[in-house]
């Protein structure tokens, strides 16, 4: 930050494996950064030919998506694990892409609805949804819900590290101290289904998916 002579802090936030992105495969991403002479600077550094960088002065929003889709990518994994069909599946992308945006503009009146058109936003959340490591582990849960988030992400993720299970816990934090579970069902039982206190089924019955 120093020798960029950044005075605010900025975030990289989008769809991008980084395997595929290692590999050369084109992807995108969205870079927050409330300062225009930072942001070109930035961007001009990251973008390449199989890199593109969009910009967007709304931090709070692209730093927040990237930790919400793994909560949402949770619902995924559960719904592939045991089986349901693809309506399924889309109607867990869809709520749970409106219930990451209300709860973010919830927190941040300040934040901007765009967002969630970008790469941080939609983009991110089916990569995540398909092929994520949230994915991955929650369908092994969805399987077996008797078995250890910890052991699952031993098994599985061979050093890496989970990030839903914990954000899902944070979020349900901010959720219950304003006393919105009725605004935002699915989140809450996703929560459930992490913490055993429902089952991954129960997640898509009227638990989280109240009309």
């Amino acid at each position: 930050a120093e020798r960029l002579r950044l005075s605010k802090c900025a975030v990289l936030n989008g769809a991008n494996v980084a395997d595929d992105i290692a590999s050369g495969n084109f992807a995108e991403a969205t870079l927050g950064c409330s300062e225009e002479r930072s942001a070109s600077l930035l961007a001009s550094l990251f973008n390449s030919e199989s890199f593109s960088v969009r910009t967007t002065q709304d931090v709070f929003g692209v730093e927040l998506f990237g930790g919400l889709n793994n909560v949402v990518a949770l619902a995924a994994g559960f719904s592939d694990g045991l089986g349901l069909a693809e309506n399924t599946k889309a109607a867990v992308l869809r709520r749970g892409l409106l219930e990451m945006s209300l709860l973010i503009r919830m927190i941040f009146p300040s934040s901007m609805p765009e967002t969630a058109q970008e790469s941080c936003g939609i983009a991110d959340l089916l990569t995540t949804c398909y092929s994520g490591r949230d994915w991955r582990c929650a369908k092994a849960f969805a399987k077996d819900p008797s078995r250890s988030w910890e052991d699952i992400e031993a098994e599985l993720l061979k050093g890496q590290k989970l990030q839903g299970p914990s954000c899902c816990m944070d979020v349900q934090t901010l959720i219950d101290r304003r006393n919105l579970r009725e605004d935002f069902p699915l989140l809450t039982a996703i929560h459930g289904a992490v913490t055993k206190r429902i089952s991954p089924q129960d997640v898509f019955t009227t638990n989280g998916f109240q009309a």
